[in-house]
């Protein structure tokens, strides 16, 4: 072989070594940009669940108070009275919330 043809097959070589690196530094910027964008849906899909549960809650305070004024009024309890009511029913819920929180916990732990 020729120095000239060896010279030929060794920039050959290199053009493509080097359109392989473009290639790879090409499909590193599409996967960052992927990525990126990933994360800000994910991010705002998060603000709109915390909305969402933030909004549910509220909904959730409302119904409990037309209930307790609905038990009131169907009873004809005194406000007093009525507070008794309301402590159990609040107690009672919050029982039940920390059971749920402990078996989310339980499940999270055995994942």
């Amino acid at each position: 072989m020729t120095s000239a043809a060896l010279a030929s097959i060794n920039r050959r070589i290199k053009k493509h070594l080097q359109r392989k690196v473009d290639l790879y530094v090409e499909r590193s910027e599409v996967l960052r940009e992927r990525r990126a964008a990933d994360t800000a849906v994910a991010e705002k899909r998060k603000r709109e669940d915390e909305a969402f549960k933030a909004e549910f809650g509220r909904a959730n305070v409302k119904q409990r108070k037309l209930q307790e004024e609905q038990i009131r009024l169907a009873g004809r309890l005194t406000k007093g009275e009525m507070s008794l009511v309301a402590d159990q029913a609040s107690t009672t819920a919050r029982a039940q919330r920390k059971k749920e929180k402990r078996r989310k916990k339980e499940m999270r732990r055995r994942n």
